[in-house]
């Protein structure tokens, strides 16, 4: 935006609010609006520090997110006292017995219910470009669903004993108040409150995923618990289960960029079995090239092993353990039960996005040229088959780079906002509409339902699958060379007799 090479005519001119949240602390004009490109010095070095909590006296839940709406802020002041300072600004807070002069403590109780991260993590969001309009029918009050944590948190059984200060915001061992008089180091003279009881100090680090937890764990991997069923007919049947029961919101939350990805695989022998039934990890799950036969793509004539991919360019050099995966479409939606709006009683199932698909095969890229791609075998192909360049069936057991997953056996998880020109996994200041919000809702579940062909002589078949953790779109990331990665949050194996 603050690129000076960038045209006059090139340059935004609608800020969609960000800086209400991520830089509050902008100086100027009261009120909300700012740009990003307004923040220096704290605001932007900074972002969210203290003194933008601390002078918040109030949450109108009925504003705008942020600054100037539903962050009400308190900045008064007094005379000051003889040699100190002319400004004593009051800190708003959870304590009524907070002495320390510099800080004139205000008690607030807002500081310690939901209802206080709702001042930003709830964004329902009107469309950012002139030119573009919502569907008025599927979205009656003119706004987006963009980040709705508190209204997921609302909807849980954590609401209201478990706000999100007792996750996000862990007791800690630290005295805080204790009179500073007693420290070493510090004027003698100014006092800054009471001792307090181990744990009743909460930290200010504000875990995330990668956070700690109040047992010693990780917040990413106490979310989800992965379950497997297995059963043996004419295929090997697998249904995995996905129970979201650490988080108190939806899996993910947030910022509707992050996904999970659920794949899972089987084997014989050491030998990956063939998928040949129920669903598929979707393009969101992440493709390096993706395509419609009939429509950019063509089986050469003179070779079935060879497609005639329009814009195809993949780098000889580059194919290694890259496969051509293909679906095709049942004519049908999968039921979910995800967050409002998208919950039991929301959206009718078609309106909830996730069109169903069975898979048509796997085949091994061996060779590519400038549109086209040979596959070490044919795919028994349809006209409108969804076609995948992705990457083979590797799982990761730690964190790695993402891999491009896309047709494989398992499912994605996340909200999907969609462009102007229908393209998917857009930012949220280019969304137009949601096409489906699959997460699971807090202490909600999910089933994902696939089969695999048993290889001849196969006597027990192991079965392995993950749950993924992605931060960032797939191809987003590759488009803005982004160090992406695929978090494990999940993991579980079993084994199945014939």
């Amino acid at each position: 935006c603050d690129d000076p090479a960038l045209g006059i005519a090139d340059r935004p001119t609608v800020f969609g609010g960000c800086a209400d949240c991520h830089a509050p602390g902008i100086d100027g004009p009261a009120g909300g609006g700012h740009s990003l490109l307004e923040a220096t010095g704290i605001a932007a070095e900074q972002g969210v520090h203290c003194d933008v909590c601390h002078k918040v006296a109030a949450i109108d839940l009925e504003a705008p997110a942020g600054v100037g709406g539903r962050l009400v802020l308190g900045r008064p002041s007094e005379p000051g006292w003889t040699g100190g300072p002319e400004f004593l600004p009051v800190m708003y807070g959870p304590r009524a017995d907070v002495l320390n002069p510099l800080m004139r403590g205000s008690l607030t109780p807002v500081f310690g219910e939901a209802t206080f991260c709702a001042g930003c993590h709830q964004l329902d969001q009107a469309p950012l470009w002139p030119a573009m309009a919502l569907d008025s029918q599927r979205w009656p009050d003119g706004t987006l669903p963009i980040q709705s944590t508190f209204v997921e948190w609302q909807a849980s059984i954590n609401n209201p004993g478990t706000p999100c200060q007792v996750c996000h915001m862990l007791g800690t061992d630290a005295p805080n108040g204790a009179d500073l008089d007693l420290l070493v180091g510090v004027e003698a003279g100014i006092v800054g409150g009471y001792v307090r009881a181990a744990g009743s100090v909460r930290s200010h680090a504000f875990e995330g995923p990668s956070g700690a937890t109040a047992t010693g764990g990780v917040m990413l991997e106490d979310a989800a618990l992965l379950t497997l069923d297995t059963s043996a007919g004419a295929d090997l049947e697998v249904t995995a289960e996905l129970l979201n029961l650490g988080a108190g919101h939806a899996f993910p939350t947030g910022e509707p960029m992050r996904s999970l990805v659920l794949v899972i695989t089987a084997s014989c022998d050491g030998v990956p079995m063939e998928q040949s039934a129920g669903s598929s990890v979707t393009g969101i799950g992440g493709a390096l090239a993706t395509g419609t036969l009939d429509a950019g793509i063509q089986v050469d004539p003179q070779d079935d092993t060879t497609l005639l991919w329009a814009g195809l360019d993949l780098p000889p050099g580059a194919i290694d353990g890259l496969v051509v995966r293909a679906v095709r479409s049942t004519g049908e939606w999968i039921d979910y039960t995800g967050p409002a709006p998208f919950a039991e009683g929301g959206f009718t199932v078609a309106e909830r996005g996730l069109a169903a698909t069975q898979p048509v095969g796997e085949a091994l890229v061996v060779g590519a040229a400038a549109g086209s791609v040979s596959l070490d075998a044919a795919l028994a192909l349809q006209a409108g088959d969804l076609l995948f360049v992705a990457d083979g069936l590797a799982l990761p057991d730690s964190e790695a780079p993402s891999r491009a997953w896309a047709g494989a056996p398992g499912m994605d998880f996340g909200k999907v906002l969609v462009g102007a020109d229908g393209a998917l996994n857009v930012p949220h200041y280019a969304a137009v509409d949601v096409l489906r919000d699959n997460r699971i809702p807090s202490f909600g579940s999910a089933e994902v339902a696939v089969a695999f062909a048993w290889p001849t002589g196969c006597v027990q078949a192991t079965v392995d699958a993950r749950l993924l953790y992605r931060a960032w779109p797939f191809d987003l990331a590759r488009e803005r060379a982004w160090a992406a990665t695929d978090l494990i949050a999940a993991a579980a194996s079993a084994t199945q007799a014939r």
